[in-house]
């Protein structure tokens, strides 16, 4: 299916040009150092003259100045920090990684082993791809019946086929990430549900559409499909309160896990703007 590009947003990493010399990355060495250098040089010359951050305590005038000893503004209390390691530390490894893309970067064809892999080892050797953020409810999935149907107006995210996912795992066979799923939620809802219907519509897609989107994405990817997440910052388009988005979250879950038997895909989410409890 052929598919307009258009230039990747946040995706897009900065490199060095291939024309950039080892003496301009010299230059730049050379005046971090000088730099560096003339820092610490200032913190020295503020040192010797007194001025460590602390504010001088004012003279008899009230102009501030060195006359008189520094004294505490309030009553003190000493106290003592003592750092321990166990087991209950909570621990940061690679494993924590992630980077997001749009799910139309992914529906315009972005997420390939030439545009991403050697970027993706960059940030390390392993780690999870998540696709979603707010066009998850902007693109149109073309799999099962309805792999031949043409995208709707709405549909302005673009198309995911199963072309996408086709160069989808290449990229994540040779760069060792996985990957999260989102597929959309405003159109799984009823009307009444949405807070902005006329924002930004979207294009109408069905629960059987989603679950053919998630079994052509585990049918491909296999293992590396870790989990599905479900909509994208849900309180900030629904009515939906926190239980009821959960009590959906488990109705799509079931109709997704029947479309792939046998798996138990996981859900992940949700995704919100003003909850941290979750």
């Amino acid at each position: 299916m052929s598919k307009p590009m258009t230039v990747p947003g946040a995706s897009g990493t900065p490199v060095l040009a291939p024309g950039v010399s080892s003496r301009r990355r010299g230059r730049r060495r050379l005046g971090r150092a000088v730099l560096a250098t003339t820092l610490v040089a200032g913190l020295g010359v503020a040192g010797s003259s007194g001025a460590s951050g602390a504010r001088v305590p004012s003279g008899p005038s009230g102009a501030s100045g060195p006359s008189g000893p520094s004294a505490p503004s309030g009553p003190t209390t000493a106290f003592t920090l003592n750092a321990s390691k166990d087991s209950g530390n909570p621990r940061l490894t690679g494993d924590n990684q992630g980077f997001s893309v749009e799910s139309a970067d992914f529906a315009h064809g972005y997420l390939t082993r030439r545009l991403m892999s050697q970027r993706l080892k960059t940030l390390g050797p392993s780690g999870v791809v998540r696709l979603g953020g707010y066009s998850m409810d902007l693109v149109w999935p073309a799999f099962g019946k309805y792999a031949n149907a043409p995208a709707p107006a709405e549909a302005i995210g673009g198309t995911v086929d199963q072309g996408d996912m086709d160069a989808l795992k290449p990229l994540l066979d040779d760069s060792g990430w996985k990957v999260t799923l989102g597929i959309p939620l405003k159109k799984l809802l009823a009307p009444e549900e949405i807070k902005s219907p006329l924002k930004d519509p979207s294009p109408a897609v069905t629960l059987d559409q989603v679950v053919a989107e998630v079994k052509a994405a585990h049918d491909t990817l296999g293992d590396d499909l870790l989990s599905v997440e479900l909509g994208n910052e849900f309180d900030n388009v629904t009515t939906l309160t926190g239980g009821q988005y959960y009590e959906r979250l488990k109705q799509i879950s079931v109709a997704i896990n029947a479309g792939v038997p046998g798996v138990h895909l996981k859900m992940t989410g949700p995704s919100s703007t003003r909850h941290s409890s979750w």
